[in-house]
């Protein structure tokens, strides 16, 4: 799945209910993906921490594209 496929599934996981608006469902997929950034960070294989940060990173902008 490339970023923007990604930001796109994450946000029609979080949008939920029909009585959120879309800053609503951003706001929620953000705050999903900052979170998976930093178990990310955490992690002990530079490798790894390059090539995951890096997409998340570029799914994170996606999101904030919506």
């Amino acid at each position: 799945m490339t970023p923007k496929e990604t930001a796109i599934e994450l946000y029609d996981k979080f949008h939920v209910w029909d009585t959120m608006n879309h800053k609503e469902v951003k706001a929620l997929v953000l705050i999903a993906v900052d979170e998976i950034l930093e178990e990310i960070i955490d992690c002990s294989d530079e490798e790894l921490l390059t090539s995951k940060t890096i997409f998340w990173l570029k799914v994170k902008k996606e999101i904030e594209r919506l």
